[in-house]
């Protein structure tokens, strides 16, 4: 089960860094809207940069594994 770790910096620091530790080779989408972002896992962790402040719903995906909300 991933797991999320930190969401840093305050208003006004511009892009916020949300931190997630999964597997490495999994995708990490970050929705809030129409507005998304996804990075890719490397050495475990996922790191995704959010430009609006909000509540966001993460997925995660892996091929042959299935997907985490």
């Amino acid at each position: 089960m991933p797991t999320i770790i930190r969401f840093g910096g305050g208003a006004g620091d511009g892009a916020q860094k949300l931190l997630v530790n999964v597997d490495s080779g999994a995708v990490v989408t970050a929705k809030k809207g129409t507005y998304a972002v996804s990075a890719v896992s490397e050495d475990g962790q996922a790191v995704l940069e959010l430009d609006e402040a909000g509540t966001y719903t993460v997925s995660i995906a892996k091929p042959g594994y299935n997907i985490y909300r």
